[in-house]
């Protein structure tokens, strides 16, 4: 994640592949593409935009839960 000129963060899918990996203890090239779990530029923008100060997006992605708030906070869940 990083923020951008006008201030906002950006919350790339290298961010997203890092975080499942570390929660799986995969390697990012074993993981599937993330595209077939999420539209990347669609989470980008919501997340990225100025509509709500308090979104957050969760999808599954690998066998893990995915939660990516509005500053960019990526946080994985393995299932129980």
């Amino acid at each position: 994640m990083s923020e951008n000129e006008s201030g906002r963060v950006d919350v790339s899918s290298v961010t997203i592949v890092r975080a499942v990996s570390d929660a799986t203890g995969r390697i990012p090239a074993d993981l599937p593409p993330l595209q077939r779990s999420v539209d990347v530029d669609a989470l980008e923008a919501l997340v990225s935009g100025e509509r709500s100060p308090s979104i957050r997006v969760s999808f599954d992605y690998a066998g893990v839960r995915v939660d990516v708030d509005r500053n960019g906070l990526v946080a994985t869940e393995r299932p129980r």
